[in-house]
């Protein structure tokens, strides 16, 4: 079961996270367990893997969303930065530098998020 101990032991700020959540720290626990279900990692490998940058933002974007309103900030570092490298992809493809650092902050997430995991 996830407590907020073991979330600020993670590097959450459960705080944050509680006030988002109207104060509410069952709701803000309820909220963080249905984004495990929620968060789409493999779903970004993928669509990295298939140079479909469109797809890749979206879902990141996405992802930034979930763990940004329940300042999950060991997710949302990783997510965040990679969000940030694929809006700014242009129509013409990456170079192969950004494409490298969207590889390594990718790694970082699913490391991460294999870390949260291990919480519940």
């Amino acid at each position: 079961m996830i407590t907020k101990e073991k979330l600020k032991a993670f590097g959450a700020n459960t705080e944050e996270g509680i006030t988002r959540c109207a104060g509410m720290e069952d709701f803000y626990l309820q909220m963080v367990e249905q984004s495990l279900s929620e968060a789409r990692i493999p779903d970004l490998r993928s669509a990295i893997e298939k140079k479909d940058y469109t797809a890749a933002f979206e879902t990141a974007h996405a992802l930034k969303g979930i763990f940004s309103n329940l300042s999950i900030d060991p997710l949302l570092e990783p997510v965040g930065k990679l969000t940030e490298i694929l809006r700014a992809v242009p129509k013409d493809g990456i170079t192969s530098e950004k494409e490298q650092e969207c590889t390594a902050l990718l790694s970082a997430a699913e490391a991460k998020f294999e870390e949260f995991k291990k919480l519940f």
